[in-house]
């Protein structure tokens, strides 16, 4: 019994998170401060997460980073979790985000 594979599709990794070798690109700092202001957090939190994972070099434990916005959506979690004055702050500021699309 043969196994063909010529007619097998495999899903591409978005561009946007990869280069054309297909290897993880870190961030500039703008991106990760207007994907931070993009979600309700302060533009310096961006910076502070860019700056940190720079100096780890772009690793989750012992593996490349693979998904960097999905890493700075956890570092809101946790800020959230570890600082009660700041989960409101960003709630709020969700919160606010919505009633004006909603108005406007």
């Amino acid at each position: 019994m043969r196994i063909s594979f010529q007619n097998l599709s495999f899903p591409r990794m978005t561009p946007d998170l990869f280069n054309p070798a297909g290897r993880f690109q870190p961030p500039q700092e703008s991106e990760c401060c207007a994907y931070a202001a993009e979600l309700g957090m302060d533009r310096d939190q961006g910076s502070a997460f860019h700056d940190y994972q720079t100096s780890k070099g772009w690793f989750v434990g012992k593996s490349k980073m693979k998904d960097w916005r999905a890493a700075l959506r956890t570092w809101k979690r946790n800020a959230a979790r570890s600082n009660p004055k700041l989960a409101t702050s960003l709630n709020q500021t969700a919160a606010d985000r919505i009633r004006k699309a909603n108005v406007g």
